[in-house]
């Protein structure tokens, strides 16, 4: 059943045959990165929980973040930071790939200490949300087609190097 929901969402979303969600009918790409196994903080107003929004807008190929991650301090309270700004064609390009390789898989695992990523995708078709493969309990009631951890894992770290370049 769970395989059948895929290829219905898959097909909806402009999916090729690959079971990519990315494809040209893409307008939009957030992926969003929460929980696991943290370290104590406190949460503020402006950052509730810890963790990462990437949003990828394709028409200007504008990326920006929200980040809430733990101050340096006791009680380590939640601090944004949020960065904004257009990628150069070679950027984008060089990003494609890992879009790319954000493809619907089919698995039974069931992870506990990672933080959870999901990907939504608006195209034309309308807005999909997809989850990661490494939450895919078998007795899960979470209906969302599953996308391979390691691509979600590798999509991240490219999107924090552009928009968080190391020194």
């Amino acid at each position: 059943m769970r395989t059948l929901l895929v290829l219905m969402l898959c097909a909806a979303a402009g999916c090729s045959s690959d079971n990519s969600v990315w494809s040209s009918s893409v307008s939009r790409l957030v992926l969003r990165s929460a929980g696991g196994f943290l370290q104590p903080s406190q949460p503020t107003a402006d950052c509730p929980t810890e963790g990462v929004e990437y949003t990828l807008v394709v028409a200007g190929r504008s990326l920006s973040v929200r980040r809430c991650s733990p101050g340096r301090t006791d009680p380590y309270p939640l601090m944004l930071t949020a960065v904004s700004r257009a990628l150069t064609g070679a950027e984008f390009d060089a990003l494609v790939p890992k879009l790319q390789a954000l493809r619907v898989i089919s698995v039974d695992t069931c992870g506990a200490d990672k933080p959870e990523v999901t990907v939504t995708v608006t195209t034309p078709g309308g807005t999909h949300e997809y989850a990661d493969s490494f939450y895919s309990c078998p007795n899960d009631n979470d209906t969302r087609p599953t996308i391979d951890t390691a691509a979600l894992d590798a999509a991240l770290q490219a999107f924090g190097q552009l928009l968080f370049p190391d020194p």
